[in-house]
Formats: structure tokens, sequence, C-alpha cells
């Protein structure tokens, strides 16, 4: 566990060139590009991702603001809401700090994000 958070750590910087390699892979993005130089730090992989450990200690150890927008605006709560991760939002939810009503660039809340999601399952 050490390790994967010493990883998710370094990985907060900007420019980082896992941002761009990990969300080139990411089919659901289709061709929508991105600055590899923006805040799409560890927090916000580790939610896309549903990594429960890791955004649970990445919590825990205060390093991040929880509102943070990536490329898009998007939170790490709208990640996790986005893909699914019932877990990583219930926790992200838990938190005093966490505003589920702040929206991206495109104007899109989490809660939106996660209403949209559960929409598709109909």
């Amino acid at each position: 566990m050490s390790l994967a958070l010493e990883l998710f750590q370094e990985y907060n910087g900007p420019g980082h060139i896992s941002t761009e390699l990990l969300l080139d892979g990411v089919e659901s993005l289709g061709r929508w590009r991105f600055d590899t130089y923006c805040p799409f730090g560890g927090l916000h992989c580790a939610s896309f991702f549903g990594i429960v450990e890791v955004v649970a200690a990445l919590i825990e150890m205060e390093c991040y603001d929880l509102n943070e927008g990536d490329f898009g605006g998007y939170s790490p709560l709208s990640w996790a809401a986005c893909n699914g991760h019932e877990v990583v939002v219930k926790m992200l939810l838990g938190r005093e700090e966490v505003n589920p009503d702040k929206p991206s660039s495109h104007g899109e809340s989490p809660l939106f994000v996660l209403l949209s999601v559960d929409m598709r399952k109909w």
C-alpha cells in the first residue's frame, strides 16, 4: 500500500506524463484533448478508477483540495460518480469540505453526473 500511495502522491504534479498516458487510454473520453499541465492528480486518478483504499489514504493525508477541478473542471467526486464507484462517492460525500454542487467547466455538478450515470442504467 505504501508504494501505491507514493506513486499517487508523485502523480499529483502538473505536466506529469502519466496524466496524458492514462487518459489517452480511456475510451469513454473519446477524442477529447486535454492539457497535460492540468491538475489531474493522484486523488482524481484513484477516484476515476475507484481505488477505495488509496482514496481513503489520500484523503486522510490532507494534501489535496477535495473540490479541485481537473482539465475539465471535474472534481474527484465527479470522476467517482461518472464511473459508478459508489463506495468512493459515499466516502467523498462523507467529508464536510466536499461540495457536491461545484460545477465543472461544462456546468455539470457531481450530482448531475451521478444522476446521468443512473439514468443510463434504465
